[in-house]
């Protein structure tokens, strides 16, 4: 081989080196990022069931509250037991279809 080819071979060697050299480093970034992705979506579905338990919670204290209010006014308790009675049939005949 020549002088010149010799040159070639090792500028060819370098880059060769500089891709792989690239190719660990974007590897190594791209578990990183899904490590951190991973742990995001677990932080995430955390707050969502919180979010989900204090929503329940809260509505909770909404109907014991009007029961507990109600209890002064019997008309109004009344009315508002008929509003819910009627949302659990329309769910039921939604579930029956």
């Amino acid at each position: 081989m020549t002088d010149e080819q010799n040159i070639i071979i090792q500028i060819m060697k370098e880059k060769i080196k500089k891709v792989i050299f690239l190719y660990y480093e974007l590897r190594k970034e791209k578990d990183e990022l899904l490590e951190k992705n991973e742990y995001l979506v677990q932080r995430l579905r955390k707050k969502e069931e919180k979010i989900e338990n204090l929503s329940k919670k809260y509505n909770n204290l909404k109907f014991t509250k009007t029961f507990t209010a109600s209890t002064k006014d019997v008309k109004e308790s009344k009315k508002k037991i008929n509003e819910i009675l009627r949302e659990i049939d329309k769910c039921i005949s939604l579930l029956n279809l």
